[in-house]
């Protein structure tokens, strides 16, 4: 199971003028040994979001 991140960050140039950003990161990745549950699946992408200190971060998931 791999797991992205993606993000807009505000960045200023120089001159003060500022523009979003979007940003994209690998996160986790991780053997899912066994059934694909659904359960199995929440509980891989939970750990792999409480591994990165992302839990009180996180505001959507999207899943594909």
């Amino acid at each position: 199971m791999a797991v992205t991140a993606h993000w807009l960050e505000n960045i200023q140039s120089p001159g003060g003028a500022k523009r979003l950003t979007l940003r994209a990161s690998l996160i986790g990745f991780l053997h899912l040994p066994g059934s694909h549950t659904g359960e199995n699946l929440a509980d891989a992408l939970f750990f792999i979001i409480k591994r990165s200190g992302l839990q009180n971060k996180v505001s959507i998931f999207l899943l594909d």
